[in-house]
């Protein structure tokens, strides 16, 4: 019995975001990540995930128009709805910031938004030392991976859960491959256990130890009784630039 084969969908139009496309771009985001282990974690009710969604806003009208930021979106051709979003770091130029206070992380923003606003999100102490922990780490694998040379960091690339497993997301990282081959430089992302396969699947090599979190010493009440927190990791990626003779 033949498999039914898949429908054919037509490929996303990939442009430059708008600053008034914020707030849908953000609802893309969160939809993407409802599911996640670490969303849930840090903002388990509504009412912190709708606090969540208003700073994360307030982060992209504030540094939307950085010029070491491409933030991208895909458009479906027939509904011009968004469908996903990007975002790319140009890092190791002279305009790029020392360090980045937005977009730190594969899916969930940093002290960007909550040291900002930790006593409206989560009264947690436990919660900031995540991030914190996780920051840390991920500062040093890009420092010690970049030596502060020119490349691209992909910090987010989220699709929203209607129009997934349509090559979108795909396409919008084709965008950056291109991107970084015309420049030269290599691009560097961290995965989520989810994206870890898609980006293997496009060319990207997994370097160093992935980041493994052991949630059952993070989440509260859950030492002596795992209650499926279980492990989460994180995947340190690279892939270095094509030329036309490569």
């Amino acid at each position: 019995m033949r498999t039914p084969a898949r429908p054919r969908f037509p490929p996303p139009i990939i442009k430059f975001a708008e600053r008034d496309d914020i707030p849908e771009l953000v609802g893309v985001w969160l939809a993407a990540e409802r599911t996640n282990l670490l969303m849930f974690y840090h903002f388990p009710t509504e009412e912190s995930r709708s606090e969540y969604a208003k700073e994360v806003i307030k982060q992209f009208e504030d540094n939307f128009d950085k010029p070491h930021l491409l933030v991208l979106k895909a458009v479906d051709p027939e509904t011009k709805q968004i469908t996903a979003m990007a975002v790319w770091q140009k890092r190791g130029y002279k305009f790029s910031p020392q360090s980045d206070d937005i977009f730190a992380a594969a899916g969930i923003v940093l002290n960007g938004t909550l040291t900002s606003s930790c006593d409206k999100i989560t009264s947690k102490s436990v919660t900031q030392s995540l991030e914190r922990y996780i920051e840390t780490q991920f500062e040093q694998f890009l420092v010690s991976w970049s030596r502060d040379s020119k490349h691209l960091y992909l910090a987010l690339l989220m699709t929203d859960p209607k129009f997934q497993r349509r090559g979108i997301g795909t396409a919008m990282l084709e965008w950056g491959h291109k991107y970084a081959d015309e420049a030269g430089i290599p691009a560097f992302l961290i995965a989520s256990p989810v994206g870890h396969p898609l980006y293997q699947h496009v060319g990207w090599k997994d370097v160093d130890t992935p980041l493994q979190i052991d949630m059952s010493q993070w989440a509260a009440g859950a030492q002596g009784g795992d209650m499926g927190w279980g492990v989460y990791k994180y995947y340190y990626m690279l892939r270095m630039p094509k030329t036309a003779d490569s």
